[in-house]
């Protein structure tokens, strides 16, 4: 759990924002569609983010289970379970498919 934790944390302590509708990269822009059909806005921060799911597929990819991915967001998040649950779908979905299978 620390491990996944710092890994999700410092992820989360990296700044950006975006400034575009939707982005140029394929991934990009299917994680950005995908959160909005969850009705979760992520523009204000869209590049941060984006960093931290890809963590989340970086952990899920390493055997991580999505359990203690989902409860160090949670802990750093105000999303309730269901739109952390949504940003991590939507993460696997744009950048790790394969995680699913």
């Amino acid at each position: 759990m620390k491990r996944t934790a710092a890994l999700i944390l410092a992820a989360l302590a990296l700044s950006g924002c975006g400034g575009q509708a939707l982005p140029t990269d394929p991934d990009d822009r299917r994680f950005v569609e995908a959160m909005q059909a969850h009705d979760l806005d992520v523009e204000a921060t869209r590049e941060s983010t984006q960093r931290v799911a890809h963590a989340v597929c970086r952990s899920l990819e390493v055997g991580t289970p999505v359990s203690l991915v989902r409860a160090a967001l949670l802990e750093e998040w105000t999303w309730d379970t269901d739109q952390t649950d949504a940003f991590i779908g939507s993460s696997v979905y744009a950048y790790c498919p394969d995680v699913a299978q």
